[in-house]
């Protein structure tokens, strides 16, 4: 399903990939939201998206590919919050 949204848009420049995920997650689709999030260039809008589907190591992970020390704090300090509740 991922791969039909993409090549459908692939020929629009400014797609927001994260506001399509968005709208997958709302309909069940867990999966194929976080397939989308990988298209979306903007890691800004990516991070907290995997944030809000408690996709941790995804958030991390993204976090520090794109080298904002900013986004990196933000995962961090929400996978302290989480673990704290937790406990």
């Amino acid at each position: 399903m991922c791969d039909i949204i993409c090549s459908k848009l692939q020929d629009c420049k400014q797609v927001n990939y994260t506001d399509i995920a968005r709208k997958a997650l709302d309909c069940g689709r867990r999966d194929l939201a976080i397939s989308l999030l990988e298209n979306e260039r903007n890691v800004s809008r990516k991070v907290p998206l995997l944030l809000y589907m408690n996709a941790y190591q995804l958030a991390l992970d993204r976090a520090i590919d794109s080298l904002d020390p900013d986004l990196i704090y933000l995962v961090i300090m929400r996978i302290h919050e989480e673990d704290r509740l937790a406990k």
